[in-house]
């Protein structure tokens, strides 16, 4: 099912060949998968079955698929203010605007980097760099109960709800971070303005 509250639909399908290419400039400006500053770090369960990039919670490996109605990388996005019609014209593919995010200091991490043949997140291969990016990280959000474990004696990490839209109907939790366009941005910066907001409007940006 796709998205009918907007047009990003309908711009992808119209997509050519060209938009396959990255620009020098959006090349440069992804090299830095690894920045000194994290302002904020989502930490997601395990990756989409369909994944190309594990390591990056919620993203799909097409804008199409992104912005399907009931994906919860779509929920997470529009709840941090991301505006996906913009995004999807000035990104080639939904990995570029996470490389672009992490270098500017939002990092999206998995826990889990494989699935089981079940889908369930593989224990075996916890992420080896989570430790470090929660050290570094101003905020952290853990999205599903599996990350919460990480949170431990840290009181300021924020421990989220799945996105999963199955939690959406029975769970009023779930609607205060992922049910509006910018909530989770709210809560992180209710003064409407920061780091992260600052971030936001730049990635939002044409």
């Amino acid at each position: 099912m796709t998205c009918k509250e907007c047009n990003v639909c309908k711009q992808i399908s119209a997509e050519t060949n060209s938009t396959e290419r990255v620009t020098t400039e959006l090349a440069q400006s992804t090299t830095n998968n690894d920045p000194a500053k994290i302002e904020l770090l989502i930490v997601g369960e395990s990756p989409y079955p369909t994944s190309l990039v594990p390591k990056f919670a919620f993203c799909k490996p097409t804008w199409i698929e992104q912005v399907e109605y009931n994906c919860c990388g779509r929920f997470v996005l529009c709840s941090l203010g991301i505006k996906l019609e913009k995004v999807s014209n000035k990104y080639p593919y939904p990995k570029n605007m996470f490389e672009d995010l992490t270098n500017k200091g939002i990092k999206f991490q998995n826990l889990y980097l494989e699935l089981n043949k079940d889908k369930s997140p593989s224990r075996k291969h916890k992420n080896p760099d989570i430790d470090n990016f929660t050290s570094k990280a101003s905020k952290v959000v853990l999205c599903g109960r599996k990350t919460h474990i990480i949170a431990q004696e840290k009181s300021d990490f924020i421990c989220a709800i799945h996105p999963a839209a199955r939690c959406r109907d029975y769970c009023q939790e779930w609607k205060k971070f992922w049910g509006g366009k910018g909530n989770l941005l709210n809560l992180l910066e209710p003064s409407g303005s920061g780091p992260i907001h600052t971030i936001i409007n730049n990635i939002n940006s044409l």
